[in-house]
Formats: C-alpha cells, sequence, structure tokens
C-alpha cells in the first residue's frame, strides 16, 4: 500500500476546480501558513498601501500592492493563484489607468473578485456609477480599520 502525501493548497486547489469555485481560504508560502484570502491593494500613494497592507496582514490576509491601475492589471495577471484572489481594494484618483478604468477591467475580466473602493472623493454620483458596476463597498480615506476589516469580510463571505 503506497502512501500519498498531498500538501493544503494542492486540495485548496483541487477542491477550487471541482467545485468551480474560488476558496475561502489560500495558502501563504512565505509564511507557511493558511491565509483568510488574497487582497489586491491598488493605491498611489505609498502610505495608504502600507497602512492597508499592515491591517489586512494582522487580521491574516495575504496583500499584494500595485502603486496605479496598469500595475494592478499586470500584478493581478501575473499572480500565482487568481482564484484565491478574493477582493480588490482600488483607489479611484490615479495615474496612468485612473481607479474606474481599473475597476471596469477587474469586473470584467475577474468577475470572482469583489472589488472595495477606497478614494478620498467620492460625489454620490459617482458612487451610483461604481454601485451599478458592482463593487461591493465603498470606504472613504482617511482609512478607518474597523470598516476596511468589515468591507473585506463582507467581500470574502459574498464571493
Amino acid at each position: 500500500m503506497g502512501v500519498c502525501l498531498v500538501s493544503a493548497a494542492m486540495l485548496i486547489a483541487l477542491a477550487s476546480l471541482v467545485e468551480d469555485s474560488k476558496p475561502t481560504y489560500a495558502f501563504d508560502k512565505e509564511e507557511g501558513r493558511m491565509s483568510e484570502g488574497r487582497v489586491l491593494v491598488v493605491d498611489d500613494e505609498a502610505d495608504v498601501r502600507r497602512s492597508v497592507r499592515l491591517i489586512l496582514s494582522k487580521a491574516g490576509y495575504d496583500v499584494v500592492e500595485a502603486e496605479d491601475g496598469e500595475a494592478g492589471v499586470r500584478a493581478i495577471e501575473r499572480g500565482g493563484n487568481l482564484i484565491a484572489l478574493g477582493a480588490i481594494i482600488c483607489d479611484l484618483n490615479m495615474p496612468k489607468m485612473s481607479g474606474m478604468e481599473a475597476i471596469t477591467y477587474f469586473r470584467s475580466h475577474f468577475p470572482h473578485a469583489s472589488v472595495i473602493v477606497l478614494s478620498g472623493e467620492v460625489t454620490s454620483e459617482r458612487a451610483g456609477v461604481l454601485l451599478v458596476q458592482g463593487v461591493s463597498s465603498i470606504l472613504s480615506k482617511p482609512i478607518n480599520q474597523d470598516q476596511l476589516l468589515a468591507a473585506v469580510r463582507k467581500a470574502f463571505a459574498a464571493g
């Protein structure tokens, strides 16, 4: 009788293929532990990205950062485990590719990932457009830790 060793990450990947749905948890290779899931943070302000990363990492999430919409698209396209990408946090006002353009791309190419807007300026008109596009939450800067964590948990629960 042979012995078959299968890693937790492989089991999760296989289960997601069989069920045709994304897993709730992802394996963080660097930390050697299960994470709550992968979050892409797209913001041109390094301090904002760092703050979001610290809050989410402390809560157990695996965080990938991008400094603008174009970098966000590149990060999501080259990511090692797109199935585990559960949420995208995106600013609206960025160079190269605006948040609105990036969100349109994310929603059309990666509909399984919930999008959360984190911006300093969101008009009610723009908020309406974002909600029609399928954005799950709209948060204002400066970052409120409890609101951020609640929005990310809601995004993963919806997925």
